[in-house]
């Protein structure tokens, strides 16, 4: 499994911190937690940030559609990867996929999105501002 290594590393660190904080009879859950808000979530969190900077600043017109363009391509891409992942894990051995781990990904993936419109509308803002 491919999320132990950092599992471990944040249960050291916790249990450093506040010792036996992490043991036995929660270890399943603390690592399932782990695995989905960083291997799921965080991940398309930043796959949300990078494909919409990409299709924004792809976009070569200026007209005020380009925002809700560039969210549109966005989402659909971020829906087909995080559908497409699971999918493909169903045909992996020892792999499987689930529809709650697709929506996981997805809404990392809106929150990315999000983040970086906001910041990219607040840099236009001020721009303007500026401008006058």
């Amino acid at each position: 499994m491919w999320s132990q290594p950092v599992t471990d590393v944040i249960e050291s660190g916790i249990n450093t911190v506040s010792p036996g904080t992490i043991n036995e009879s929660n270890i399943e859950k603390f690592t399932l937690f782990v695995r989905k808000s960083i291997g799921h979530f965080a991940l398309f969190g930043l796959n949300g940030i990078l494909t919409t900077l990409a299709i924004y600043f792809s976009c070569c017109d200026t007209t005020f559609y380009k925002h809700y363009k560039a969210i549109l391509i966005s989402l659909s891409i971020g829906l087909f990867v995080a559908a497409l992942t699971e999918i493909i894990q169903g045909f992996i051995p020892s792999r499987a996929g689930a529809a709650i781990d697709s929506v996981v990904d997805f809404v990392g993936f809106i929150l990315g999105l999000g983040i970086t419109y906001l910041i990219i509308l607040l840099i236009l803002r001020n721009k303007r501002k500026k401008a006058k």
